[in-house]
């Protein structure tokens, strides 16, 4: 099997995706290796400049890359594929194509006021589409945090991807929830794993208020579950006394690098995150995060948004969509395991026998009944 970029303009549909899928994971899953390599030269070998743009543009924007890589691809790739195993070109093709790509794409990222406020040097946001904070905070005279605006089922701007906040950043995250009026937090990370701190614990532990900048967060309701937690902040600003409420997702059973045990219980996540969405965060962008936010980032707001397109569509474009995302944000969907994670979960939402997907929202619609339940009995009590 021959992978092109042509391929990832495509969706399957419901009725080909299984067969799509078992041709994939045939030879030990070779065909998801070749098809996640292509994902991996297109970030290493055709990367285009993206200028800064107003707002209104990015949708062109986005079709015009989208077609021009079809392009590149279409004609490049193979000779590039034949350069790769020919050392003494090599050196040249990639100066040629990667000097186009970088030139000044993530400029405020590596200024010597903002390295401080990146988690991983080599994940760092886009000019063109990373998130500004506002400027008229006196304490601060950056616009800068490590964050990414990223596209979702209906406009470029559903979702925002973002690192784990640092002892540094806190505040600029809490500033950012607060500028763009989020409503919902996804966090796909555990705030320590494995010994290691991979994300700041950017949340009052306990019911007192806690000042984060200008803003004042309390923590108003927690409920545990074995694969997640759920909270509810209630987030005054300082100078306003205006309110606001701010529902946090916290899955904890997906290891760094890897992807949960099974398909189901992200599945079942994921339906929680949409349930609010639609409730009462359709209006701004939901925030998510792991550690570098690209990772475990990437899965979910792929899931979610593959998951809606199966549903209006009855199909399906998994690596269209990580491309896509990969405009956005270098890395997203980081290992081949959590590219080959996705397929598995679309596959295993269409298992008739099992009725795996509408057991699924069920269980959500429950869960989420029983929480927004649970927080009006604590603001009564």
């Amino acid at each position: 099997m021959t992978f092109t970029f042509d391929v990832f303009l495509r969706t399957i549909s419901v009725a080909k995706f299984p067969d799509h899928f078992y041709q994939l994971s045939g030879d030990d899953n070779r065909g998801f290796s070749q098809e996640y390599e292509v994902h991996e030269k297109s970030n290493l070998y055709f990367v285009l400049p993206l200028p800064l743009l107003p707002n209104f543009a990015e949708d062109c924007i986005s079709a015009c890359v989208l077609l021009c890589y079809g392009f590149l691809f279409s004609y490049l790739f193979p000779i590039v594929l034949c350069l790769i195993c020919m050392p003494c070109h090599v050196s040249t093709v990639m100066q040629s194509l990667i000097s186009v790509g970088t030139e000044q794409t993530r400029k405020e990222a590596v200024l010597p006021e903002n390295k401080a406020r990146n988690r991983f040097n080599n994940v760092l946001p886009y000019d063109w589409c990373r998130v500004k904070l506002t400027t008229s905070n006196p304490n601060s005279t950056s616009d800068y945090i490590n964050a990414s605006y990223m596209p979702g089922y209906n406009s470029n701007r559903e979702y925002i991807a973002t690192q784990g906040p640092l002892p540094s950043t806190v505040n600029d995250f809490w500033r950012m929830i607060w500028e763009q009026k989020v409503k919902g937090i996804v966090m796909v990370t555990n705030c320590t794993e494995g010994g290691r701190t991979k994300c700041e614990q950017y949340w009052p532990a306990k019911s007192d208020p806690c000042p984060y900048g200008e803003l004042t967060v309390t923590m108003t309701s927690e409920q545990q579950e074995p694969n997640w937690t759920l909270r509810e902040f209630r987030v005054k600003h300082s100078k306003t006394s205006e309110e606001r409420t701010v529902k946090h997702f916290h899955f904890t059973a997906w290891p760094d690098h890897g992807v949960p045990q099974g398909t189901e219980v992200l599945i079942q996540f994921r339906g929680l995150v949409r349930q609010h969405i639609q409730r009462e965060g359709a209006g701004a962008p939901t925030v998510v995060h792991c550690s570098a936010g690209v990772g475990r980032t990437g899965t979910i707001i792929a899931l979610d948004v593959l998951l809606q397109q199966l549903e209006k569509e009855r199909a399906v474009g998994i690596n269209a969509f990580v491309h896509k995302m990969r405009l956005n944000r270098p890395h997203m969907v980081q290992t081949e395991s959590q590219y080959i994670f996705l397929h598995q979960c679309i596959m295993d939402c269409l298992q008739p026998k099992e009725k795996m997907e509408e057991n699924i929202y069920e269980n959500a619609e429950m869960i989420y009944v029983n929480a927004t339940a649970l927080r009006e009995f604590h603001k009564n009590a």
